[in-house]
């Protein structure tokens, strides 16, 4: 009997820790998914819900979703549903809506694949503006799928027919590419079909082959992690066909097992399963065909199921993780075109445009309406360059400097046809900065600079040892604010900076076959925060803009499109002074001026200073570097760790905080905010200590107080 006893008592043990390590594999918290909740089931008659494509968090608790076949916008409250047709509302000629994502409270982003084409429509489903055009360059689209709006007002696109994801600005400014460029090939997307941001940036992509493969790229496109179907099947333990994902503000990852009917919860960093809830079936809490997901507030998520047509939404259990930080980045938006009859043509502070005829060998100035303001005078025989500042504009002519007034009035020439100092030969551009002015003497394989009266001061020239060439074909030449010049080489397609002392820092642009390679160069220029903008074509995109701070891209944008926002010839960029900084770029072929909106980021405040008194609270802060920065938010909390309101906005380096009605702060935290309305990442938050000790006193908490 004992040994039977014995035996039973192995068996026994031996059947538990079989258990424990069949829950070890699968990854299950089977205490987190006991408390997972179903809320509430959507269900309609016939097939509205078979072809559910996307699904999106509404405003106060609705839930908004998307009708591949039917071209329907749905927003349910509820379970009451209103319903709008985005063909019969001339968004789209076709139904084959497939992504959707939220701009601000009351618009939204559609893509249609069929059309190729992003609509950004109103809550009712009328066409606010769309753009997308059919194509295979940088910029264009092939059956859009997948898409989301970043917090940095970025769009990202599911470019499934060109295996990529494609990023846009607002208005379809094209900003870069993910998924090919510097991605070993075995890992590079293929027809990706859903895309996810979250709020560190970082790019969620899933790819339906393969039983499924998530693949997740910080901002710059690097890649990070992939996740393929073993990673799947040992957080699963066993067989898996992921078939759709979603992520939540945690920057956790949501994915569909068809094979299982289940819905997998995963920490993408550590391959980490949280907790895992469904099974297969046509009940409640089971699956055939999840098509759609999205967590919604409260901890909750919805799924779309197109086999079983329904949508449930469930509560789900809580974890340890904490919500992300914000990752902030710059964007760039559209702002305006003008047309112009000019062979090149610089936008002046205040808007107005100067235009170069070199076909009439005519100089004048615009209005932005395309109105003539005034003719230049003096005559002109071969146009090349012109620079601008607060005080001249020069203008290249042959091989004379011309300068002018602001108003058109001619001041006087210099130069003339030579390799002595003070001559040029072929000169290609220049550059008005401070009191001088610089020209790249492109035929001498120099750069002269001048006085702002015409006198020459100084050359740089390539060294007698000709192993240290610096130019071969210097085309254009601009300097900072800080004296750092940077000269742009034509046939070394690179950029050289030099400090104000003129020894070369750095170069921008690598050799042949490099990822940083420029294929052409164009034009540079530079603004008043030391911001270096190359005007160039690269491989994949003959006409894009790359912006550099130092030897860093801070961003990219602009693609041979032929929307309103796209480039074909792209011949001279120039940055005017002002608040809101305006990119605008010459097109000779299609004779227009295009303006983008540079989106700066301002710097996070510091030394953030808080001084409290019974009548009010005064606060004051450093000054956040940055031309584009305008004004500051302030905000307050009753908590530390509560909701931030909205307490009041000020241009200057302090504000008062009156003590009165139902909110009194006793915690601070405040922004900067450039002159197109961008908010930076918040200070540091501080506490009115006056205020905590008189609040305690007033409770009777003397001591503490």
């Amino acid at each position: 009997m004992k040994l039977i006893s014995l035996r039973s008592r192995t068996y026994v043990l031996q059947s538990v820790i079989q258990i424990i390590i069949l829950i070890s594999l699968s990854g299950v918290n089977t205490l987190a998914n006991a408390s997972v909740s179903l809320e509430r089931t959507i269900k309609e008659e016939g097939d509205s819900l078979a072809a559910v494509s996307a699904l999106l968090a509404g405003n106060e608790g609705r839930l908004l979703v998307l009708d591949s076949e039917k071209g329907i916008f749905s927003e349910y409250k509820g379970k009451a549903a209103t319903r709008y047709n985005l063909v019969t509302k001339k968004v789209f000629e076709s139904e084959d809506v497939r992504g959707m994502a939220r701009l601000d409270e009351n618009s939204y982003l559609v893509s249609n694949s069929d059309a190729d084409v992003i609509a950004l429509i109103d809550g009712e489903g009328n066409l606010i503006q769309k753009f997308g055009e059919n194509g295979s360059r940088e910029g264009q689209l092939s059956d859009p799928e997948g898409i989301d709006w970043s917090h940095n007002g970025r769009l990202y696109v599911a470019d499934k027919g060109n295996n990529r994801i494609s990023v846009f600005g607002l208005d379809g400014v094209f900003i870069k590419a993910i998924g090919q460029i510097g991605i070993a090939e075995e890992k590079r997307l293929e027809e990706p079909a859903q895309v996810y941001v979250d709020l560190k940036e970082r790019v969620i992509v899933f790819e339906e082959r393969n039983n499924g493969i998530v693949s997740v790229f910080d901002h710059d496109g690097k890649l990070l992690q992939r996740l393929i179907d073993k990673d799947f099947n040992k957080l699963a333990g066993g067989e898996t066909e992921i078939i759709n994902i979603t992520i939540d503000d945690k920057g956790l990852l949501y994915a569909a097992d068809s094979n299982n009917g289940r819905i997998l919860q995963i920490d993408w960093q550590t391959k980490k399963l949280v907790s895992s809830f469904g099974s297969k079936g046509e009940q409640r809490g089971q699956f055939e065909k999840v098509n759609a997901m999205a967590v919604l507030p409260g901890n909750k998520i919805a799924v779309a199921d197109i086999e079983n047509k329904k949508i449930e939404i469930y509560r789900l259990p809580k974890n340890s993780y904490e919500v992300l930080k914000k990752f902030y980045l710059p964007t760039v938006a559209y702002e305006r075109s003008i047309k112009l009859d000019c062979t090149k043509a610089y936008r002046l502070r205040g808007g107005n445009v100067l235009c170069l005829d070199v076909e009439n060998n005519k100089v004048a100035s615009y209005k932005s309406s395309g109105k003539k303001v005034k003719d230049f005078e003096g005559e002109f025989s071969d146009l090349v360059a012109a620079s601008i500042d607060d005080q001249d504009i020069v203008i290249l002519d042959g091989e004379k400097i011309k300068y002018y007034k602001l108003d058109g009035r001619m001041r006087f020439e210099v130069g003339g046809s030579g390799d002595e100092d003070g001559k040029l030969d072929s000169p290609k551009g220049l550059f008005l900065a401070k009191e001088k002015v610089y020209v790249a003497d492109t035929g001498n394989d120099r750069i002269q600079i001048f006085s702002r009266d015409g006198i020459y001061l100084d050359k740089i020239t390539n060294p007698e040892d000709s192993e240290n060439t610096l130019f071969k074909e210097p085309l254009s030449v601009a300097v900072d604010n800080s004296g750092n010049m940077f000269v742009l080489d034509k046939e070394t397609k690179q950029v050289l900076v030099f400090s104000p002392d003129r020894k070369l820092l750095y170069r921008i642009g690598g050799t042949e076959d490099q990822p940083d390679a420029y294929n052409e160069l164009y034009d540079i220029a530079v603004d008043d925060d030391a911001n270096l903008y190359v005007l160039g074509a690269i491989e994949g995109n003959e006409t894009t803009v790359q912006v550099f701070n130092g030897p860093i891209k801070i961003v990219s944008f602009g693609a041979q499109v032929e929307g309103r926002v796209g480039l074909d010839t792209p011949v001279a960029i120039s940055i005017p002074k002002a608040s809101k900084t305006i990119v605008s770029v010459f097109d000779k072929e299609l004779k227009t001026l295009k303006n983008y909106k540079f989106k700066q980021l301002p710097s996070k405040p510091g030394g953030l200073r808080v001084r409290g008194s019974i009548k009010d609270t005064q606060l004051s802060w450093n000054k956040v570097p940055g031309s584009y920065t305008s004004r500051y938010k302030v905000y307050g909390a009753r908590e530390k760790e509560g909701e931030y309101k909205y307490l009041t906005d000020v241009s200057g380096l302090n504000a008062t905080v009156e003590n009165k009605g139902a909110f009194s702060p006793r915690f601070y935290r405040i922004s900067a905010v450039s002159g197109f309305s961008v908010e930076g990442e918040p200070s540091n938050i501080r506490e009115d200590i006056f205020r905590a000790g008189y609040l305690d006193y007033t409770e009777g908490k003397y001591k503490k107080a």
